[in-house]
């Protein structure tokens, strides 16, 4: 995670320390232990959560643990909800959670959305949709404000909604299941495109007026089978990459690793 080449930070999956790049030398900073990384805005404005805690059936009520790097030392807070994601951009964090919980014991409850902005190392709570989402929710940002938020509502969980905060008002839409009459495959994670619309994962683009099916795949080594995961965009450009693995063959099931990029090669 990084807020520019000069602030690069690798977690350690087993937790406890993390590697930061300032751009000239790379140096050991200890984390707490079980940290789930959120979003890294500067050298000294980094923030992460080790989880909630939850009790009670299936309306249980959870606490999130929240971390925040001042450069110097990590402070620890704590909010009411079940921690859902960070999102960044600019100086700012946002933090979504779902309080309100119903089916609990289930192990995929809805909630009620509740956001907080982050203004230094504080968070404070700000307009949130407002109407029930299942679990799983998840949030991108660009630098002037704006929000998206992906969810299934609380009425339909095969249905998935696209929240945007317009800086005013939150609007929201269906998102289709095919485009180009092909299944559109969604991911959780969303990603701000650098433009005007978000990434939901590497197959399905919302440019701000449209959805654009990017599952398309000119040629495959091997049995073609592949994956891809998380995306980062490429700042300035319609271009996206993506990090993954392909089968290198049907006989063997081995795996090699795989670079993907969509859009212009820069």
């Amino acid at each position: 995670m990084s807020s520019s080449t000069h602030n690069v930070w690798i977690f350690e999956p087993s937790g406890g320390e993390a590697l930061v790049f300032n751009g000239r030398s790379w140096r050991t900073i200890t984390v707490p232990e079980d940290l789930n990384p959120g979003v890294v805005l500067g050298a000294s404005n980094v923030w992460g959560t080790t989880g909630s805690t939850c009790t009670g059936g299936n309306d249980a009520t959870c606490s999130t643990t929240v971390w925040h790097w001042n450069g110097t030392s990590w402070a620890s807070s704590q909010v009411n909800g079940l921690y859902q994601g960070f999102t960044g951009a600019g100086s700012h964090a946002w933090l979504l959670i779902l309080t309100s919980l119903r089916r609990f014991s289930s192990g995929d409850p809805t909630g009620a959305p509740v956001l907080y902005q982050s203004t230094g190392g504080t968070l404070a709570k700000v307009t949130a949709p407002g109407q029930r989402v299942w679990d799983f929710a998840s949030l991108a940002a660009p630098p002037g404000g704006q929000l998206w938020m992906l969810a299934s509502p609380g009425y339909n969980r095969n249905a998935t909604l696209l929240f945007h905060w317009t800086g005013r008002t939150w609007t929201h839409a269906r998102v289709p299941a095919t485009v180009s009459s092909q299944p559109l495959s969604l991911d959780s994670a969303l990603t701000y495109d650098d433009h005007n619309g978000v990434w939901a994962g590497p197959y399905a683009h919302w440019t701000g007026t449209k959805w654009v099916n990017a599952f398309q795949i000119s040629s495959m080594p091997g049995d073609d089978s592949f994956a891809l995961g998380g995306v980062a965009v490429i700042p300035g450009s319609s271009s996206i990459w993506s990090v993954g693995w392909v089968g290198r063959s049907a006989s063997n099931h081995t795996q090699d690793s795989l670079i993907a990029v969509y859009g212009g090669t820069p």
